[in-house]
């Protein structure tokens, strides 16, 4: 009988998280099993560092937070704030009053920079870094030495920017968060990055499983869900269909975590084929 090598993930489940403040739709996400909700308050400097990107820029408000933290029971409420500034310790000593589960904090360069937010939480929240420019990247190794870290997101967008880098999954075909990832989960924090969305969906320039395969091969254990997934339901939250395309994203997970060596190196191969397509379009 014929016995395929299985590739060995981190053997976790991934944890969703979808960034809204749509009570509607926070609602019916935590009924369909989708494990966070993020609200974006990050402000400073974004929209300048984003220009002509065609990026997401929120519009979540404070008052987002305290509505949905009445009304999550079974998703965790996360907040993303702005960037270390003169005033960051009053804005989280703000938003922790609204009792929200995790705080991320963008844009951090230094191992100084992390002790300070960790230090201003102060281990009233779970702390959440995201990752998304080349010098925090280098000065990884000194950043995961910093104590009461509790998860890291890489931010895509952001640091594929940051690397000079024309399309988002070039990160992923260059092989450059294979270090960082085993690192991070190396030192007993968790990791995730964005991306994902419905395998169902068809119109996209990259396969959506493509990127959940990666997510596996990478020992994901966060995964932050794209707009292709948020916006059909902000236009029309169907729980029927928001149920059916969290299902879609669990099943395409399970399947990774069960595939060969030999599967994961033919994703990482057509990953390629269809980046290298992306780019040929753009330009």
């Amino acid at each position: 009988m014929f016995h395929r090598n299985k590739f060995v993930s981190n053997g976790n489940a991934i944890d969703l998280c979808l960034i809204t403040a749509d009570y509607k739709l926070a609602h019916l996400a935590q009924i369909v099993g989708i494990d966070r909700i993020m609200v974006d308050l990050e402000r400073l400097g974004k929209s300048q560092r984003q220009a002509g990107q065609n990026l997401f820029l929120s519009e979540h408000r404070e008052q987002d937070v305290q509505i949905l933290r009445e009304l999550l029971v079974d998703a965790s409420l996360m907040v993303r704030i702005n960037p270390l500034h003169e005033h960051s310790q009053t804005e989280i000593e703000r938003i922790l009053t609204y009792g929200v589960d995790i705080i991320m904090l963008p844009m951090f360069e230094t191992a100084s920079q992390v002790q300070q937010f960790v230090d201003q939480v102060r281990g009233r929240a779970r702390t959440s870094l995201l990752l998304e420019n080349k010098t925090a990247l280098e000065n990884l190794d000194s950043i995961l030495q910093v104590p009461g870290i509790d998860e890291i997101h890489i931010g895509l967008n952001d640091l594929r920017l940051s690397l000079g880098l024309d399309i988002i999954f070039e990160i992923l075909c260059l092989g450059l968060l294979d270090d960082p990832s085993r690192k991070i989960r190396q030192a007993g924090i968790r990791f995730g990055f964005g991306g994902v969305t419905s395998p169902t969906i068809t119109h996209l320039p990259i396969n959506p499983a493509y990127i959940i395969a990666e997510q596996v091969r990478l020992g994901s254990s966060l995964a932050l869900l794209g707009r292709s997934f948020r916006h059909p339901f902000e236009q029309h939250p169907d729980i029927h269909l928001l149920k059916q395309a969290v299902e879609s994203i669990h099943k395409c997970i399970e399947y990774w975590q069960q595939a060969s060596t030999d599967e994961h190196l033919q994703n990482r191969t057509e990953l390629q084929q269809a980046v290298l397509r992306w780019q040929a379009e753009l330009h």
